[in-house]
């Protein structure tokens, strides 16, 4: 499982903001010139905002960046490739004709996940008024909401969208990649217990024996092996519990390759990260 984070120090607001209400009303035509044949609806491009279409499923850990163009909308899509290349994680994100005038587009990153520098730079936007304060939300285990949100009007394009959320995201600082990763010995721990917590029985039906350790707590690789074998492979019992891979060099399982390599990277070239 992920390391604990250090908790942010950033005011948490569940409560309503400006940015939550930012629709204005239309006002509705109520003179009606029969004599004049209906207009034809103007047929929709990418360079027209309402041309774009809800992408459904759009949540989801990204380990990959041609994932980005299959679950982001185009008018978010610049901005979160630039997020991604920073190796900031984002969790969510929404730009499409569903959207009233007035509402806004947003983008959501998860705040723990960002680095000291990158975490200040949302605390300089919030005071600044740009964006609104983190959100929590336990439905989604505790996660932590910094949104980029951006108003859009009946005017905007695609590209004009998508400017408005670059001016903000630009401002954001490359980073290590400080998601989509678990320390190994903490996931190990995890996987074994959480397994034997839904499956308590050992390979030949009978319920699990917990080897302990001399100081009472839970060996939970000598628990694994006697239920069902020596050769039972901590490391690969992980690997396919977390759907991850392990890297001997970083000591953690990893989401994706893409991911790891990306943190080689970033570690190569700031020798004082490591």
């Amino acid at each position: 499982m992920d390391n604990k984070e250090q908790q942010p120090t950033t005011e948490i607001s569940t409560e309503t903001t400006p940015w939550d209400d930012l629709a204005t009303e239309t006002p509705e035509t109520t003179e009606v010139i029969d004599e004049l044949p209906e207009p034809p609806e103007p047929r929709p491009t990418l360079k027209n905002f309402k041309g774009v279409e809800q992408i459904q499923n759009s949540e989801g850990l990204i380990v990959d960046r041609d994932q980005l163009h299959t679950i982001i909308e185009a008018p978010c899509l610049p901005a979160c490739i630039s997020l991604y290349d920073k190796n900031i994680q984002t969790l969510s994100s929404s730009a499409n004709k569903n959207i009233c005038a007035g509402d806004p587009a947003f983008i959501a990153l998860e705040y723990r996940t960002l680095s000291e520098e990158n975490k200040a730079i949302v605390q300089e936007m919030i005071d600044e008024g740009i964006i609104p304060p983190i959100i929590t939300d336990e439905k989604q285990r505790g996660a932590y909401y910094a949104f980029i949100k951006v108003k859009v009007t009946d005017e905007d394009t695609v590209e004009s969208v998508s400017d408005k959320f670059m001016e903000i995201t630009s401002r954001f600082k490359e980073q290590d990649v400080l998601y989509g990763h678990y320390d190994a010995q903490t996931a190990i721990t995890d996987a074994i217990k959480t397994y034997f917590e839904l499956y308590p029985e050992d390979a030949n039906g009978d319920m699990v024996t917990y080897v302990r350790k001399e100081n009472g707590e839970i060996d939970y690789v000598a628990t694994l092996h006697k239920a069902f074998g020596e050769e039972e492979d901590a490391i690969k019992f992980t690997e396919n519990w977390y759907g991850a891979k392990y890297d001997k060099e970083t000591d953690a399982f990893w989401k994706s390759e893409e991911l790891l390599e990306k943190h080689k990277k970033y570690v190569a070239e700031h020798p004082e990260a490591k």
